[in-house]
């Protein structure tokens, strides 16, 4: 749920417990913006306070809609070492969050 005392769009940051996502969760929540962080392990994610932390793989269609659902925007850190399968990730942002901003 949105926190009214956050501003802006939420926004899901996908690989949020990586090296690179772990801090863009931080800064965006210091910032004051309402973040979504989906992890394939939330219990073990260990992100800061604030944030709302759900289960989601970009490879499993299901979990990303779940993930996406009431989100604005996305940061989009992709974990793979070629593009294969982020037009995919990319459809499924569109179609779940409408035109919207993907970083």
């Amino acid at each position: 749920m949105r926190n009214p005392t956050k501003r802006g769009p939420m926004i899901l940051v996908t690989g949020a417990t990586g090296g690179v996502g772990r801090h863009v969760v931080s800064g965006l929540l210091a910032e004051g913006f309402t973040v979504r962080a989906m992890s394939r392990d939330p219990d073990t994610a260990r992100l800061p306070p604030g944030g709302d932390v759900v289960r989601g793989d970009l490879a499993d269609a299901a979990s990303l809609a779940a993930a996406l659902a009431g989100v604005e925007s996305v940061f989009l850190l992709w974990p793979f070492f070629n593009a294969e399968g982020a037009g995919a990730v990319v459809d499924a942002k569109r179609r779940n969050t409408g035109a919207g901003r993907t970083c």
